[in-house]
């Protein structure tokens, strides 16, 4: 499962601005959940979400040797995720216990090709961030 470092989860709580004045940094409001997956192909792919009440979410994700930070942005149906370097194009949609791995390339004109398809939860565990 995937593990982050303290560093990682802090850098992903202050650009989602949790930690600046005002912002819930203490633990109170974020939750987080460390899902793995297992794909169609072999292919294993590793989430750790953070959700807040008042923000949209966060994720790293593991996926091919990389470790991906991620936003979430608007979906139709399930909750899906773009990386935060737009430049790597990855994204992430995932609908209850399935979901995808997608590559979209900077250039919006491109179409969306599909990495990693029939990602199938296999584990996954939940805790609040603590004070």
């Amino acid at each position: 499962m995937l593990r982050l470092p303290v560093i990682v989860v802090s850098a992903l709580l202050v650009s989602a601005g949790a930690a600046t004045a005002g912002g819930d940094a203490s633990g109170t409001g974020w939750r987080v959940s460390e899902t793995g997956y297992r794909c169609a192909d072999g292919t294993v792919v590793e989430l750790t979400y953070l959700f807040h009440d008042q923000q949209p979410g966060l994720a790293v994700m593991g996926f091919r040797g990389q470790q991906v930070a991620m936003r979430q942005v608007r979906s139709g149906s399930g909750v899906r995720f773009a990386a935060l370097d737009e430049q790597a194009g990855l994204r992430w949609h995932v609908k209850g216990p399935v979901g995808f791995v997608a590559m979209l390339a900077a250039d919006h004109t491109a179409t969306m090709q599909v990495l990693a398809d029939d990602c199938r939860e296999t584990q996954s565990r939940a805790y609040h961030l603590p004070r």
